[in-house]
Protein backbone atom coordinates (compact mmCIF):
# COMPACT_ATOMS: atom_id res chain seq x y z
CA UNK A 1 0.00 0.00 0.00
CA UNK A 2 1.59 3.22 -0.90
CA UNK A 3 0.78 6.35 1.22
CA UNK A 4 0.45 9.58 -0.49
CA UNK A 5 1.61 12.48 1.48
CA UNK A 6 1.08 15.97 -0.33
CA UNK A 7 1.19 18.32 1.99
CA UNK A 8 5.07 19.51 1.75
CA UNK A 9 7.36 20.48 -0.39
CA UNK A 10 9.61 17.86 -2.07
CA UNK A 11 13.46 18.88 -2.14
CA UNK A 12 13.51 19.74 -5.90
CA UNK A 13 10.85 22.14 -5.44
CA UNK A 14 12.59 24.04 -2.31
CA UNK A 15 15.94 24.30 -4.23
CA UNK A 16 14.66 25.41 -6.80
CA UNK A 17 12.46 28.12 -5.29
CA UNK A 18 15.92 29.14 -2.99
CA UNK A 19 17.46 29.52 -6.66
CA UNK A 20 14.98 31.67 -7.13
CA UNK A 21 15.55 33.83 -4.57
CA UNK A 22 18.89 33.84 -4.82
CA UNK A 23 19.12 35.06 -8.49
CA UNK A 24 16.32 37.64 -7.94
CA UNK A 25 18.20 39.06 -4.67
CA UNK A 26 21.75 39.26 -6.61
CA UNK A 27 20.08 41.32 -9.66
CA UNK A 28 18.33 43.46 -6.89
CA UNK A 29 21.75 44.21 -5.14
CA UNK A 30 23.37 45.02 -8.59
CA UNK A 31 20.93 47.46 -9.15
CA UNK A 32 20.94 49.03 -6.58
CA UNK A 33 24.97 49.22 -6.68
CA UNK A 34 24.59 50.69 -10.51
CA UNK A 35 22.36 53.10 -9.03
CA UNK A 36 24.14 54.00 -6.07
CA UNK A 37 27.62 54.70 -8.18
CA UNK A 38 25.49 57.01 -10.67
CA UNK A 39 24.04 58.90 -7.83
CA UNK A 40 27.62 59.58 -6.57
CA UNK A 41 28.92 60.58 -10.18
CA UNK A 42 26.08 62.69 -10.60
CA UNK A 43 26.53 64.22 -7.93
CA UNK A 44 30.48 64.83 -8.11
CA UNK A 45 29.66 66.64 -11.95
CA UNK A 46 26.88 68.52 -10.48
CA UNK A 47 29.51 70.20 -7.89
CA UNK A 48 32.38 70.15 -10.80
CA UNK A 49 29.68 72.40 -12.62
CA UNK A 50 28.99 74.31 -9.58
CA UNK A 51 32.19 74.93 -8.84
CA UNK A 52 33.28 76.14 -12.49
CA UNK A 53 30.04 78.47 -12.58
CA UNK A 54 30.90 80.10 -9.39
CA UNK A 55 34.44 80.73 -10.38
CA UNK A 56 32.42 82.21 -13.92
CA UNK A 57 30.64 84.42 -11.98
CA UNK A 58 33.60 85.27 -9.90
CA UNK A 59 35.41 86.38 -13.03
CA UNK A 60 32.78 88.32 -14.39
CA UNK A 61 32.77 90.41 -11.58
CA UNK A 62 36.58 90.62 -11.26
CA UNK A 63 38.44 90.22 -14.13
CA UNK A 64 40.15 93.41 -14.20
CA UNK A 65 41.12 92.38 -10.81
CA UNK A 66 42.41 88.80 -11.98
CA UNK A 67 44.78 90.52 -14.66
CA UNK A 68 45.98 92.73 -12.20
CA UNK A 69 47.16 89.99 -10.12
CA UNK A 70 48.53 87.51 -12.28
CA UNK A 71 51.16 87.89 -14.75
CA UNK A 72 51.02 86.58 -18.30
CA UNK A 73 54.01 84.98 -20.39
CA UNK A 74 53.73 85.57 -24.26
CA UNK A 75 50.06 86.72 -23.66
CA UNK A 76 48.80 83.54 -21.81
CA UNK A 77 48.61 82.36 -18.33
CA UNK A 78 48.49 78.17 -17.45
CA UNK A 79 48.69 77.41 -13.77
CA UNK A 80 46.64 75.00 -11.58
CA UNK A 81 43.86 75.87 -9.85
CA UNK A 82 45.52 75.97 -6.55
CA UNK A 83 48.23 78.27 -7.78
CA UNK A 84 46.43 80.37 -9.07
CA UNK A 85 44.29 80.87 -5.65
CA UNK A 86 47.24 81.18 -4.09
CA UNK A 87 48.34 84.37 -6.88
CA UNK A 88 44.93 86.22 -6.92
CA UNK A 89 45.29 85.63 -2.75
CA UNK A 90 41.65 86.70 -2.40
CA UNK A 91 38.84 85.69 0.29
CA UNK A 92 36.08 85.39 -1.99
CA UNK A 93 37.74 83.21 -4.21
CA UNK A 94 39.37 81.51 -1.75
CA UNK A 95 35.83 80.75 0.29
CA UNK A 96 34.55 79.62 -3.21
CA UNK A 97 37.43 77.37 -3.56
CA UNK A 98 37.15 75.98 -0.48
CA UNK A 99 33.85 75.65 -0.17
CA UNK A 100 33.66 73.47 -3.46
CA UNK A 101 36.97 71.15 -3.31
CA UNK A 102 35.50 70.47 0.72
CA UNK A 103 32.69 68.04 -0.60
CA UNK A 104 34.89 66.85 -3.58
CA UNK A 105 37.64 64.37 -3.80
CA UNK A 106 39.59 67.44 -5.68
CA UNK A 107 42.62 66.52 -7.70
CA UNK A 108 44.90 69.48 -7.39
CA UNK A 109 47.27 68.32 -9.71
CA UNK A 110 44.76 67.78 -12.94
CA UNK A 111 42.71 70.75 -12.14
CA UNK A 112 43.87 73.46 -14.20
CA UNK A 113 43.18 77.53 -15.99
CA UNK A 114 44.40 78.90 -18.73
CA UNK A 115 43.62 82.69 -19.66
CA UNK A 116 45.13 83.54 -23.20
CA UNK A 117 45.12 86.84 -24.59
CA UNK A 118 43.49 86.60 -28.02
CA UNK A 119 42.19 90.09 -29.18
CA UNK A 120 44.91 93.08 -28.53
CA UNK A 121 42.71 95.29 -29.70
CA UNK A 122 39.47 94.65 -28.24
CA UNK A 123 40.89 92.96 -25.01
CA UNK A 124 39.27 89.64 -25.09
CA UNK A 125 40.60 86.75 -23.26
CA UNK A 126 39.98 82.91 -23.48
CA UNK A 127 39.37 81.25 -20.22
CA UNK A 128 39.61 77.78 -19.96
CA UNK A 129 38.97 75.89 -16.66
CA UNK A 130 39.53 72.10 -15.79
CA UNK A 131 38.08 70.65 -12.50
CA UNK A 132 39.07 67.41 -11.94
CA UNK A 133 38.60 64.60 -9.14
CA UNK A 134 38.58 61.29 -8.03
CA UNK A 135 35.43 59.01 -8.08
CA UNK A 136 36.58 55.84 -6.54
CA UNK A 137 39.42 53.94 -9.02
CA UNK A 138 38.13 56.69 -12.06
CA UNK A 139 39.31 60.04 -12.71
CA UNK A 140 37.16 62.61 -13.64
CA UNK A 141 37.33 66.00 -14.85
CA UNK A 142 34.87 68.88 -16.39
CA UNK A 143 36.13 71.83 -18.63
CA UNK A 144 34.66 75.05 -19.24
CA UNK A 145 36.04 77.40 -22.15
CA UNK A 146 34.53 80.93 -22.20
CA UNK A 147 35.41 84.66 -23.23
CA UNK A 148 35.84 87.95 -20.93
CA UNK A 149 36.64 91.46 -21.69
CA UNK A 150 39.28 92.89 -19.68
CA UNK A 151 41.73 95.82 -20.09
CA UNK A 152 45.56 95.95 -19.68
CA UNK A 153 45.56 99.07 -17.73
Amino acid sequence: MRINNSNGLTLIETVIALSLVVVLATAFAGAMLTGLKSEKTTNDLDRAVNFSASIYEYFNLKFEFILSSIELNSNSYNNSLENFKNEIDNGQFNNIYDLYTENLDYDLDNSKILIEKINEDLKLYKVELIIAWSSGNENNSYKLESIFGGSDE
